[in-house]
């Protein structure tokens, strides 16, 4: 009773109406349900269970000293690649996912998370620099929690391949309306604000993991909504991270139930909000994403082996690891929460 009374609590907070600041001119006629939006946000999930894509990133990382490295462009050919596989074991995930980044045939990074491992992990090398930081999957979002900027699941959501929740029970989705809203002079439509809601790692209470941004669309258009921005929360509820979606494209090979391709975004940048005290390893990232398919060939690569952490760190990174919990275990073995 003394969980369902913490949810309900919190639910009352996050479904709330039409949020109506300074310059704006009232909330739109129609709202679509949450059980419409999440509808269609998961019929296009469940259209992939496999992708691969090439990718042209920018990314800015920075060490536990504070030396900070821009590396990339967003200009030329592809320097990295992105695989994913959904878990058939958790539908909710963790998934298996990594986004490997390449110079002149040397990699340089790994952002990825295995559910065989249970964890999930960041590591870069460039030049005499850099470092690896891991977490257990199951610990993710747990208090204390900063050196990474998103949770395992963070990353996988921005490809649009990955359902949300629906029920009474955690983890689960809750709704607010936000806007219209005035900024530098233009008027901007409303949003639909979809949190996700998960239980806490150790402390078992509520914790709002992200706020998926939908643009709000006219009913008779019978438009899909599309998430535009993704901001990322931190364990105590902070905003840390923001995503922004865009230039939306079909996924080769890919049919949701209705006969539609489903569809991704394939441009996504990424911006650290940054909190006095509190580092991070991950500054900034902006990713372009290309070739991008839904059936496996026979030059693409396996994302459970390509996700492995242990395997493919680097020799010179195995005493530089910065482990986010009490995940330090030898190579081969599983982190045990």
């Amino acid at each position: 009773m003394k969980n369902n009374a913490a949810i309900l609590l919190l639910l009352a907070v996050v479904v709330g109406g039409c949020v109506t600041g300074t310059g704006t001119r009232g909330c739109p006629e129609f709202v679509a349900p949450l059980e419409t939006i999440v509808a269609e946000y998961n019929a296009n999930a469940d259209a992939v269970s496999w992708l691969s894509a090439q990718a042209r990133i920018t990314m800015t990382v920075q060490d536990t000293s504070g030396w900070s490295f821009t590396w990339g462009g967003p200009l030329g050919s592809s320097n990295g690649k992105v695989l994913f596989e959904k878990n058939p074991q958790s539908p909710q995930g963790p998934h298996y996912f990594v986004l490997v980044g390449r110079e002149s045939g040397r990699e340089l990074f790994r952002l990825g998370v295995n559910p065989d491992e249970e964890l999930y992990y960041l590591w870069f090398q460039m030049g005499d620099r850099g470092g690896a930081w891991a977490g257990q999957n199951a610990l993710a979002g747990s208090p204390g929690q900063v050196a990474m900027p998103i949770d395992p699941l963070g990353m996988v959501s921005l490809l649009n391949v990955t359902p949300l929740p629906w029920g009474a029970d955690l983890p689960l989705a809750a709704m607010t309306v936000e806007g219209p809203i005035v900024r530098n002079g233009k008027r901007q439509p409303p949003s639909y604000v979809l949190t996700y809601v998960d239980r806490q790692p150790l402390t078992g209470r509520p914790l709002s993991r992200r706020e998926v941004y939908f643009a709000w669309t006219d009913p008779a258009k019978q438009d899909f909504r599309q998430p535009y921005k993704i901001m990322f929360l931190g364990p105590e509820g902070r905003r840390i991270m923001t995503a922004y979606l865009s230039n939306y494209q079909e996924i080769a090979d890919s049919k949701t139930a209705d006969g539609r391709p489903a569809v991704m975004p394939t441009l996504i940048e990424l911006e650290h909000m940054p909190w006095p005290g509190v580092p991070t390893v991950l500054k900034s990232m902006r990713i372009s994403l290309s070739a991008f398919h839904s059936v496996r060939g026979d030059e693409d690569g396996d994302p459970k082996e390509a996700s492995r952490f242990w395997q493919n760190l680097p020799t010179g990174l195995q005493g530089n690891i910065h482990m986010m919990d009490s995940a330090a275990v030898p190579p081969g073995q599983k982190g045990t929460p």
